[in-house]
């Protein structure tokens, strides 16, 4: 009898304690396209409102967004923003790394990739194969 009460009662709100907790960390169906360089607050004498008036992408103002550490992980810490997680991201400048490794030997890229692969193993990662020459 005790039995029979434990399977009709217990499991049903067991099964829906799981389903609600499993609900509320579920990622979102969001995605991201991450740009191979960006503005780097980092960067001394790079002024927002001046490079909001100017927008030259080719100053020093710009730099890669995920070839570091440190980068790589404010964009995980962005992409595991509370209520807003991403799950999968198109990443940007995947192309050139692969291409120079390709072309002569040069593998410096390649480390970059695979530190992003690891580190975003939780992520659906699709690079941006971009072929804009503008």
């Amino acid at each position: 009898m005790l039995m029979i009460l434990y399977i009709l009662l217990i499991m049903p709100m067991i099964c829906q304690i799981c389903v609600v907790l499993f609900k509320a960390h579920a990622r979102k169906q969001y995605a991201m396209y991450v740009w191979t360089t960006g503005f780097d607050v980092d960067v001394p004498n790079c002024n927002s409102t001046d490079v909001l008036r100017t927008w030259d992408t080719s100053s020093a103002c710009f730099t890669h967004t995920w070839d570091t550490a440190s980068k790589r992980e404010w964009l995980w810490d962005t992409v595991n923003n509370p209520g807003r997680e991403v799950s999968r991201i198109f990443v940007s400048g995947m192309k050139t790394a692969l291409q120079a490794a390709f072309d002569n030997g040069n593998c410096d890229g390649l480390e970059n990739i695979k530190a992003l692969m690891e580190e975003g193993h939780t992520l659906v990662i699709w690079s941006a194969f971009e072929i804009s020459t503008s």
